[in-house]
């Protein structure tokens, strides 16, 4: 189905909690599975539903949703989600005083990546995570869908690179 490219105004950005966000994304979690992931023959997509809960219970897991308001369904209906952000809120090992904000998943679907959908979604969880007392942020990009560009131009810095190697049988 072709859309056409919604304006901001339509387009919604807010930290929901996790069953309610978790739930209706299933359908995107899948396609950014696809999209993404590496070695997909051997290592299957398994979500591990008990372990975000209890991240979330505890107050460490941070989820940011996108949603085309244009695409309600009722009066109080938030809109179609399509995109997400979710992040870990811990102290890092090495700086025990200062609580850092990692990176887990972020994903729009690609009929929304035209326009600043993903620049204002990332503007809007920096803002969310320093309200929750956030000092750094970091997160990673695939290389083979590279988009250090766009994080750069939020003013993000490359500092490391991640290697990966399957050794399963």
């Amino acid at each position: 189905m072709e859309i056409a490219t919604p304006t901001r105004s339509m387009i919604t950005y807010q930290v929901e909690p996790f069953d309610t966000a978790f739930e209706e994304a299933q359908e995107l979690l899948e396609q950014h599975w696809e999209e993404i992931a590496l070695n997909k023959d051997k290592i299957k997509l398994a979500i591990d539903k008990d372990r975000y809960k209890h991240l979330y219970d505890s107050g460490i897991l941070h989820i940011v949703t996108v949603r085309d308001a244009n695409e309600q369904k009722w009066s109080y209906d938030p809109g179609k989600l399509i995109g997400y952000h979710v992040s870990m809120i811990v102290p890092h090992l090495h700086y025990k005083n200062d609580l850092h904000g990692m990176t887990d998943i972020f994903f729009i679907h690609p009929d929304y990546r035209k326009g600043r959908i993903g620049i204002e979604m990332f503007k809007f969880v920096e803002k969310s995570l320093k309200e929750r007392g956030v000092v750094k942020l970091m997160t990673a990009v695939k290389l083979h869908k590279d988009i250090g560009a766009i994080f750069e131009r939020l003013g993000w810095t490359e500092i490391e690179r991640l290697y990966s190697k399957y050794i399963g049988d």
